[in-house]
């Protein structure tokens, strides 16, 4: 399809092809080209959205608070996101 935007060539590696297969259920592109732009476009939104250094200072913060039972709430938390 005819553009006036820049095109990007991407090479569908076995990474890749593993990341389309589990995120196509929930995407709705349909074609591998739409996909990919969507997965982009979401991760994008992702990076924004959850700052992994700013939870990481939240969380060593929390942890110096003398609040039982937080360490096992937290580990607990970075267990299940693995």
């Amino acid at each position: 399809m005819p553009t006036i935007h820049p095109r990007v060539q991407v090479t569908v590696d076995p990474e890749l092809e593993v990341a389309l297969r589990r995120a196509a259920p929930k995407l709705r592109s349909e074609s591998r080209a739409a996909q990919i732009r969507e997965l982009a476009l979401r991760g994008a939104e992702g990076l924004d959205e959850f700052d992994r250094d700013a939870y990481a200072t939240a969380v060593e913060q929390l942890l110096r608070e003398d609040l039982p039972g937080l360490d096992q709430i937290v580990a607990a938390r970075h267990a299940h996101a693995r």
